[in-house]
């Protein structure tokens, strides 16, 4: 019998049951003994499209200060990073990082002939398309994301099956970027919610589904089924480590009562508890400031900053032999001329931030240039898939040319030894 891709997608999630028991013992066995000085990969998305303007702040720029008499930012107030550019007041803690080299900023990324649609100025950057799909506008019609085609490069099946890949931690839906892989992504609103969760192991349930599917087979020597298999018992494996995890115990480390510190502090956790799973996937939401913008930005930011040194304190902390890089970005920047709302409209290039572990920290990339725009917006410098290149070959040591179909210029921003 011959399975889809969504009969093998449905297999993986349902199949545990009928894996032999001596093939469960030995995936057991195996739990929490995973290498633990791999790298980690943790994606940050800013949903909204976050104003980059006005979080690495051109202070001395007069064309900012011209169009933006209400929204421009007091220079005095800013943490300054050199004599022109600062970080948004409430970004202190950022700046912190920055002090401690486990932060550095790349300016006025983006792409070309840029889309200002969240949905699909998102997908650009969560499937990362060629030069030639981009241009054709087919990238939100592309199957797989850029991590997605990570974790198939990245190692074997049998790797990829031994061990989850992915989190993806506290989104409603799977992010594009992770969509397309051939091994399951789990998602993880709440580590509480899943250590009570049954559906993962109700057997009844399981093995009804497992009888309707077997009709027509009456063996695993399909290796599609054989995938399939492996890949629900690497879930199965990744929920006994999670329910292991003593969700009561303390670290010195203190977390600001914010969903995105929650949901950080839900990544530290899964890397203190032995996963050697590479790459994490989260978000922080607020970042669409059309109007009302200087007190929705500042609470957005204050969380980011927070959460952001909490998470970097504990990973460094109680884990520092698993280096861990953060990569923030945003769908797009905002318009350099402020609305009559008080706001600011959807962009073009913007900053994105790397934390972490092995950086070369700083200010990387050209500075946006507010005197030649186009549209009312800076041209991008740096093109975002060289920043994805960078953190592929110099982080996660994939070739990614594999990944992105073409060869992108790298960025001298990691330490690679």
């Amino acid at each position: 019998m011959n399975y889809s891709r969504r009969e093998f997608l449905g297999l993986s999630s349902t199949l545990l049951a009928a894996v032999p028991a001596f093939l469960k013992q030995t995936a057991f066995a195996a739990a929490g003994q995973e290498p633990k000085s791999d790298r980690v990969l943790v994606v940050l998305q800013l949903t909204g499209g976050n104003d980059g303007l006005n979080t690495v702040v051109p202070f001395t720029d007069k064309t900012y200060r011209r169009l933006r008499p209400k929204l421009q930012l007091a220079d005095a107030k800013l943490h300054r990073l050199n004599d022109h550019i600062g970080l948004h007041p409430s970004l202190q803690e950022l700046k912190s990082l920055f002090d401690e080299e486990q932060a550095a900023i790349i300016q006025s990324v983006g792409y070309p002939n840029p889309n200002r649609s969240h949905f699909e100025s998102m997908a650009i950057w969560q499937t990362a398309p060629s030069d030639q799909k981009l241009s054709s506008q087919k990238s939100v019609d592309a199957r797989e994301g850029w991590l997605a085609r990570t974790i198939n490069q990245r190692a074997t099946v049998a790797q990829q099956t031994a061990a989850v890949q992915a989190f993806n931690i506290g989104l409603d839906e799977m992010p594009q970027a992770l969509l397309g892989s051939r091994v399951r992504v789990p998602s993880i609103k709440s580590l509480a919610q899943f250590k009570h969760s049954t559906g993962l192991f109700d057997q009844k349930t399981q093995q009804a589904q497992i009888a309707a599917w077997k009709n027509g087979t009456g063996s695993t020597s399909n290796p599609l089924l054989q995938a399939a298999l492996q890949s629900s018992l690497a879930v199965h494996t990744t929920a006994e480590q999670i329910r292991k995890i003593n969700l009561d115990q303390s670290t010195s480390s203190k977390y600001p009562e914010n969903p995105l510190a929650e949901r950080l502090r839900m990544v530290a956790q899964l890397i203190r508890a032995g996963f050697s799973t590479p790459i994490y996937y989260t978000e922080h939401t607020g970042f669409d400031t059309h109007s009302e913008q200087l007190n929705s930005h500042r609470n957005a930011l204050i969380d980011l900053g927070r959460s952001l040194k909490a998470f970097i304190s504990d990973v460094s902390k109680h884990v520092p032999n698993r280096p861990v890089l953060v990569l923030v970005f945003s769908e797009f920047g905002r318009r350099v001329e402020e609305n009559a709302s008080a706001g600011t409209d959807h962009g073009t290039a913007g900053p994105v931030f790397l934390v972490g572990s092995n950086l070369k920290s700083g200010v990387h990339g050209p500075d946006p240039d507010l005197e030649n725009l186009v549209d009312g917006d800076p041209v991008f410098g740096i093109d975002f898939r060289s920043v994805y290149t960078t953190i592929l070959e110099d982080w996660l040591n994939v070739p990614s040319q594999t990944v992105f179909g073409q060869k992108f210029d790298k960025l001298d921003i990691l330490k690679t030894t």
